[in-house]
């Protein structure tokens, strides 16, 4: 493609490299979660996006996951997922919070939605193979690590969980789950 280019940009530092009224669209894709200061970013993609320029972002929402069967008490590594990313200055429920921001950022004809986005283990017949997209984030070192230093779980807990995911992993009609909040918006 002679027309396209990809270029990376700090989404923290606030200061994207590109002109004022540059970008037809811009989409954000489980970013704004990560942001501390989602206005400014807001107000930073604003900038960018010529006038009647598109904003697309799509973010989860935390309190709306689910796993099934619960086995030890796996459901527990959102919570401790969320604790962290609000240790770290994110929004772990920004996917319901999307419509209240872009609206205080001055965006207009706001479209907000939701789909649920939907974990099976290799164990259910027919359907694909995503479980890795549950148990990789959650007992990954970017959360295992830092909820440990908070004193959320333990090393012994997490070391459990892992034997609590490979079980449900192999159980017949095992899901998971949760909502993403979505909005589309223009700069006027």
């Amino acid at each position: 493609m002679s027309n396209a280019q990809f270029q990376v940009a700090d989404a923290l530092a606030l200061a994207l490299p590109f002109p004022d009224d540059y970008f037809d669209a811009v989409h954000c894709h489980a970013i704004l979660i990560y942001i501390p200061d989602t206005i400014a970013a807001l107000a930073e993609i604003y900038r960018v996006l010529k006038p009647g320029g598109i904003l697309a972002a799509r973010d989860p929402v935390f309190d709306s996951c689910f796993i099934e069967p619960d086995i030890g008490n796996l459901s527990r590594l959102y919570a401790i997922c969320s604790a962290v990313f609000t240790s770290n200055g994110g929004h772990p429920q920004m996917g319901k919070e999307l419509g209240a921001k872009y609206l205080e950022a001055a965006f207009v004809d706001i479209e907000v939605t939701a789909t649920v986005g939907s974990w099976f283990p290799p164990s259910v017949p027919g359907a694909p193979s995503t479980s890795d997209e549950f148990g990789t984030p959650l007992l990954g070192p970017q959360i295992v690590n830092p909820a440990i230093e908070l004193g959320l779980a333990t090393k012994e807990e997490f070391e459990q969980w892992n034997k609590d995911f490979i079980t449900w992993q192999e159980s017949p009609g095992a899901s998971s789950g949760f909502v993403w909040g979505e909005a589309i918006g223009r700069k006027p």
